[in-house]
């Protein structure tokens, strides 16, 4: 990759998108999950988490990998939330 691109810390590193689906629909496991985002938010590149994820929302195809975050009692106490903001908070002083 280094030799096709001469940074890949502008490249995004994600694990979801509204074009496949979802992780949480493959994989019920939560330390799984914590894994995941770890790995997308602190590796080279922009770290991009698609709406949902955060929430463990676990739709497989379409329409359903594209829920609605504003019908879904959004929680920012969930395990995967908490995780994140903290992870964001690394990344921050880290750079």
């Amino acid at each position: 990759m280094k030799h096709n691109c001469r940074d890949v810390t502008t490249l995004v590193t994600f694990s979801g998108n509204h074009d496949i689906a979802r992780f949480a629909s493959f994989k019920k496991n939560m330390n799984l999950a914590k894994n995941v985002f770890t790995f997308t938010i602190l590796f080279d590149g922009v770290p991009m988490i698609y709406q949902g994820q955060e929430q463990h929302f676990s739709g497989t195809h379409d329409p359903d990998n594209r829920e609605a975050l504003w019908l879904s009692n959004y929680e920012i106490h969930s395990p995967l939330y908490k995780l994140i903001a903290t992870l964001n908070t690394l990344r921050k002083h880290a750079s």
